[in-house]
């Protein structure tokens, strides 16, 4: 078993889902381990990186957007951009490789726990 999983797809980010930068799937991606979950955004030579650990996650939720799905990270992490949203088209597999990892992704109508699983 392989101790990360990488995934390409697109992301939001921002100060919330309406008020954020955003770029289409192939720009971002994934990298998920037991240390943490990072988001690097590769589009026009920018390289920025938003990285969680397990502490800074408050939780994982699902959100769908048109034609695919992807996750919101809600932080604690003070000096980061406030709304943090992963997008891919293949969000089964990204589900269960973040469980796979400890993570919790919770769908909606779930009631609101921790990002990551005792």
């Amino acid at each position: 078993m392989s101790d990360e999983y990488l995934q390409i797809g697109g992301m939001r980010f921002g100060f919330s889902g309406w008020l954020s930068g955003y770029a289409t799937i192939p720009f971002a991606m994934l990298r998920v381990s037991k240390e943490s979950l990072r988001i690097t955004l590769g589009i026009w030579k920018l390289g920025i990186t938003f990285k969680f650990t397990p502490s800074d996650i408050v939780s994982i939720k699902k959100r769908k957007i048109l034609f695919y799905a992807g996750i919101v990270i809600e932080h604690n992490k003070k000096k980061s951009l406030p709304f943090i949203m992963f997008g891919t088209l293949n969000y089964p597999k990204l589900k269960m490789e973040l469980n796979r990892f400890g993570y919790h992704v919770m769908e909606s109508g779930q009631s609101e726990v921790s990002g990551l699983r005792s």
